[in-house]
């Protein structure tokens, strides 16, 4: 299986590695984050839930983002945890929902 290298502190959407019409996660999107001084590598392409699994069991910050989610704050959220390295909890943080385009 192909690998990436997470660098130490580094954040990544995952977006492009979910094999969407095989993983069926039932979630929109993973952010992943490295809050290491080390770099990890990670398993690509994401077929299946157990494949976010062995990222957590690495120690990689594993957001798993809703449909309703807005990526730029899901990423800030995963940033400011990896930057600080002392909150693992990611249930504690307000992550707005997407804007509806559709309203004037």
């Amino acid at each position: 299986m192909a690998k990436i290298i997470l660098f130490p502190k580094d954040v990544q959407n995952m977006g492009g590695f979910i094999v969407e019409n095989v993983a069926n996660l039932g979630y929109r999107d993973i952010i992943v984050g490295n809050p290491t001084d080390e770099p990890i590598k990670i398993e690509i392409p994401v077929y299946n839930e157990d494949v976010v699994k062995s990222y957590e069991e690495l120690g990689v910050v594993v957001h798993r983002m809703g449909y309703d989610e807005s990526l730029a704050s899901a990423l800030e959220k995963v940033k400011s945890i990896v930057k600080t390295d002392t909150l693992k909890d990611l249930s504690i943080y307000d992550v707005p929902y997407r804007r509806d385009k559709n309203k004037k």
